[in-house]
């Protein structure tokens, strides 16, 4: 849909030229010899002229000689002639002359034969190939198919077609037959007939033209469709005559109808809607044999010149019909010009339907085909006004063209999609001088950036986010400003962002939120885009932010930045403390929580500051509703803000194992926190104090056996006697309270096997009755019992299994004794059988136990074994 499709100038393909004009006969047929025709006519002459190129001084193409008309040829009308064998040294010419086919000597014209059986055909196709001539005949209502050989023809085949042939051609081995109202193909080497469903024939005048590689049949009245040599349909194309044509002839690449009122010429691209020529002449017959082209009336015949290709190509730019030009170039035959040229041409070309297009207000195509050209952007952009820096712009050949109103955005809009699709999407922004002057600059992708933000600015195009929120080579000075004038400063800020000008870009952000109202959320969003490389200006400019909106502004320092771009923690929290007052307090414990629990940051500092910050939190809601703080309440439990914020302290206290509880400790002794207080004791192994607290501070029996519970451990000795750590707070109370009895001997009672029991007697008072002890000394006494019992059944089967280890060690370490029948005893000689006791030495002598004297002394070799040997 880039081009334009037809042009209404006129054009030729052929020129037309008068051979022979006021025949005396009526012109019945015709046929081409080398540079003669032979012209059939209504009384049985043969005509002939001779058609030769021009003289020097000759008006025309061509001079015509009359040769001596043969007048008996025939007494009957030349209905048809035809050629065989042309190239040979006796070629024949085929007629339907005298109501018969008959074969004639070229040049002679003398008789050779005419076909057996012929009277009657009225109409006749020749295949003639390197092997065989068969000629088809078509009569009332069948077919004869004769062949040449040895000599002469005769017949091979009758085909019953049940209707008069109108029309007939050979497709290669098929031959293509068109009756008044269908087409028919037969297959000659199957002997099979079939109708072309692909081809109803309605209203039209049959007529079937051969084509290289496939067919064109006329399907309706002036409707021609293309089939192949099978009959069925190769385009879903194909072409539409002015009127009927009443027969066709082919010259690439044209399809050259002869209709009622003239002739036209068509062309058999894909794609051509209109004829390319029309021929005012009326006729009736047409030869073709390569560019010789024949056309005849009842009294004249013409002479078709094929115009050479190229020149049509070049009529066809000058006339700006840039399709058909295109169309021809790319079909040009492989002989007419190289394709480096070629394809350079086609370019041109293209490159001036572009420019065509764009100055007929067609801007979408041009640019898209100046995209497929991959034109050079800079003559692209001279086509617009102020696009160019001046000395580019003088340089050009062509002016700008003038563009005003709605063609003018049309136009823009168009440029813009086509700069984002040239324009480099990471350009290299290393090099740039951010002073450079645009119109001195010759650098393509500055002036691609730059002419496309002038675009985006001119039609307000939303591409304008995608060019300045990315790496761009746009002139910074021209961009400045073009982005000013136009008051976009929202886009003046993304383009400082994009060229590292981030003071310029934050100083415009603040005073659009200082003086304007405009919030901080813009601020806050361009500095969380920043990294450690601009920490400076993150602190500086972050301070109206965090103390205007602080719950938003704390958000720019708790942003998940790589590695490299993370800012320093340490930093951060001072400069928080540094804000004022409210600011600061509202802030803190947030970047820290997000610190601790986001980033799982393990130094021990920031633990240490969110625990006071927590610590200062509740001490300020307690100092403000004294009566929110209930000692019956665990802590973390109690009702609105101070429950909440206490919960976190305690949870973050138990579950932290990063901060330091010795430095902690202190500032909680000076408070009523005890519950706080008795974690941090625990974190120094300090078990009792802790239990202390429990007990005599919270007076919470239940938490302080909770306490025993989760931190006692056998193993350890900091934690294996925190029950007895109990006991002994209870026993051994502050001076002003009593000892708490009960408790202690519940807790001997539930908890007597985590106990030390000497120790614990001691603890107890001496005057307290020996029944009170009972059931603790008897559970003692039975536990005592049953771990000793255990401990002696283990140390059995530790045993046990001790021996059964050596003794595997032994079965597996000792060498097997061989005994057989052929085993003697070194000492008596006799045999050692199987039922005899033996003794064996350990250098493997075997002898009989009896013979057995001394166990240390081998009796065979004498070696000695065991102490003995030993000593020496």
């Amino acid at each position: 849909g880039y081009y334009l499709f037809h042009s209404e100038m006129p054009r030729k393909a052929f020129e037309e030229e008068a051979i022979v004009e006021k025949l005396p006969l009526k012109v019945e047929s015709l046929e081409i010899w080398g540079n003669r025709i032979l012209v059939g006519t209504d009384q049985g002459t043969l005509m002939q002229y001779d058609v030769l190129p021009k003289q020097m001084g000759q008006t025309g193409n061509f001079q015509v000689q009359i040769k001596e008309p043969l007048k008996n040829f025939s007494k009957k009308p030349v209905m048809q002639l035809s050629l065989i064998r042309e190239n040979s040294n006796t070629p024949l010419l085929i007629s339907i002359s005298d109501g018969l086919v008959q074969l004639h000597y070229l040049p002679t014209f003398k008789l050779f034969s005419h076909l057996q059986k012929s009277k009657g055909c009225h109409l006749f196709a020749v295949n003639e190939t390197v092997d065989s001539v068969i000629i088809s005949c078509a009569f009332r209502k069948k077919i004869l198919l004769y062949r040449l050989e040895r000599g002469h023809f005769s017949i091979i085949r009758e085909l019953n077609v049940g209707e008069p042939a109108r029309t007939m051609d050979w497709c290669g081995a098929n031959l293509c037959v068109g009756m008044k109202n269908k087409y028919q193909m037969i297959d000659i080497q199957n002997n099979s007939i079939r109708d072309l469903p692909n081809a109803p024939l309605r209203g039209g005048i049959p007529c079937v033209t051969v084509l290289p590689e496939k067919l064109l049949v006329s399907i309706e009245r002036n409707i021609g469709a293309f089939l192949d040599f099978s009959g069925r349909p190769t385009d879903k194309w194909g072409i539409t005559w002015s009127d009927m044509p009443i027969a066709v002839g082919y010259n690439y690449p044209y399809a050259i109808g002869l209709l009622a009122k003239n002739i036209e010429v068509q062309s058999l691209f894909e794609g051509a809607k209109f004829a390319v020529q029309h021929i005012p002449a009326r006729a009736k017959l047409i030869k073709i044999k390569g560019d010789c082209i024949y056309i005849a009336a009842a009294k004249e015949i013409w002479r078709l010149v094929p115009i050479p290709l190229v020149e049509q190509i070049d009529e066809l730019v000058r006339i700006k019909s840039y399709d058909e030009a295109l169309s021809l170039l790319k079909h040009l035959p492989a002989q007419v010009g190289n394709e480096d040229t070629k394809t350079e041409q086609i370019k041109h070309i293209r490159l001036l339907c572009a420019n065509h297009l764009f100055e007929k207000g067609s801007y979408e195509g041009a640019m898209d085909l100046f995209i497929e050209l991959n034109c050079n952007p800079q003559k692209v952009l001279r086509l617009f006004p102020n696009m160019l820096p001046r000395r580019v712009q003088d340089a050009q050949d062509n002016r700008p063209v003038k563009l005003e109103g709605h063609s003018e955005r049309s136009a823009l809009q168009a440029l813009i999609k086509y700069l984002r699709s040239v324009r480099d999407p990471v350009p290299d922004t290393s090099k740039v001088n951010m002073l450079d002057d645009y119109e001195t600059t010759t650098d393509l992708n500055e002036i691609i950036d730059t002419s496309m933000l002038r675009a985006c600015i001119q039609t307000n195009d939303p591409a304008i986010y995608d060019l300045l929120g990315g790496p761009n080579r746009c002139n910074l000075k021209e961009s400045v400003k073009m982005l000013t004038d136009a008051t976009r400063t929202h886009d003046l800020v993304s383009l400082y962002k994009t060229k590292g000008m981030h003071q310029k870009a934050l100083d415009i952000l603040t005073n659009l939120s200082k003086k304007r109202g405009t919030g901080t959320q813009e601020l806050i969003k361009y500095l969380k885009d920043l990294g450690n490389g601009n920490l400076d200006l993150i602190l500086k400019y972050s301070v109206w932010p965090l103390e205007q909106t602080p719950a938003e502004g704390i958000e720019l320092f708790m942003e998940n930045r790589s590695k490299e771009e993370e800012l320093p923690p340490n930093v951060v929290l001072n400069h928080i403390k540094s804000l004022n007052h409210d600011a600061a307090k509202k802030i803190t414990i947030p970047y820290l929580e997000w610190l601790i629990h986001e980033r799982h940051e393990k130094n021990a500092d920031f633990h240490n500051e969110l625990i006071l910050e927590y610590l200062s939190k509740v001490l300020e809601i307690k100092k403000r509703a004294p009566q929110a703080t209930d000692s019956r309440v665990r802590a973390g439990e109690e009702r609105g803000r101070l429950g909440d914020i206490r919960k976190l302290l305690v949870e973050f206290l138990e579950s932290s194992t990063c901060y330091t509880a010795e430095k902690l400790l202190p500032t909680f002794l000076c408070n009523d926190l005890y519950e706080e207080r008795a974690i941090l004791l625990s974190r120094l192994r300090q078990h009792k104090e802790a239990l202390n607290t429990h007990v005599h501070h919270l007076g919470d029996l239940h938490l302080a056996e909770e306490y025993c519970d989760k931190f006692y451990d056998e193993d350890s000795n900091d934690c294996k006697d925190v029950y007895l750590h109990l006991l002994t707070v209870y026993l051994q109370p502050p001076e002003n309270k009593k000892p708490m009895l009960d408790a202690a001997l519940q807790l001997l009672n539930k908890h007597f096997d985590k106990i030390n029991a000497a120790k614990a007697l001691n603890l107890l008072p001496s005057d307290i009755p020996i029944y009170e002890m009972f059931e603790y000394f008897e559970a003692v006494l039975r536990h005592l019992s049953e771990k000793k019992r255990n401990n002696q059944v283990i140390s059995q089967l530790l045993r046990s299994e001790n021996l059964q280890v050596r003794e595997d060690k032994i079965h597996e370490t000792s060498p097997p004794i061989k005994i057989d029948e052929d085993t003697d005893c070194p000492v008596c000689g006799r045999s050692i059988t199987g039922s005899s006791a033996f003794a064996h030495y350990p250098n493997g002598t075997v002898v009989h136990f009896g013979c057995c004297k001394d166990p240390h002394v081998c009796p065979k070799t004498g070696k000695q074994f065991g102490p003995a040997a030993a000593e020496k």
